[in-house]
């Protein structure tokens, strides 16, 4: 969990801003989970559109955009567009024994080899419940990472 990550909600135009930004969670709504990346999200994208987490992988890997810092390698923003973040909200709704069930699958894959069940669970409780704000407002997510 070496990376810092926050994710937040932003319209896409906002994505070289953030990736300028010292600490995007601190100026907008998101929240900082230390660790996490776009891999696993596509992960947990797959997960959700198929119950499989490597079938749909490729095709939502693709989906997002990445965006540097304009002075620098570091931080990196990847855009989670408006349709994905819906596609996400869809689990914030999920009844608690899906829910569970979800959590346990996306903990069992390989991407999160290393990361106790419970981290898991919150890190699928923020991220969906942000995506479900996102999704209301039409507008993207954005996961900003810096070593």
């Amino acid at each position: 969990m070496g990376f810092q990550t926050d994710v937040v909600i932003a319209d896409i135009n906002d994505a070289q801003a953030i990736a300028d930004s010292d600490s995007p969670a601190s100026e907008r709504s998101g929240f900082t989970f230390n660790g996490f990346d776009r891999v696993q999200l596509c992960t947990l994208l797959s997960l959700l559109k198929s119950g499989d987490s490597e079938s749909h992988f490729d095709r939502y890997l693709d989906s997002i955009e990445i965006v540097r810092s304009s002075i620098d390698e570091w931080p990196v923003v990847s855009v989670v567009k408006p349709v994905e973040a819906a596609d996400l909200a869809l689990a914030a709704s999920l009844e608690d024994q899906q829910f569970d069930r979800l959590a346990v699958s996306w903990s069992e894959t390989e991407e999160f080899n290393g990361w106790a069940d419970s981290d898991v669970r919150i890190l699928l409780r923020e991220l969906t419940d942000l995506a479900d704000s996102a999704a209301l407002q039409k507008k993207c997510l954005m996961i900003w990472q810096s070593p």
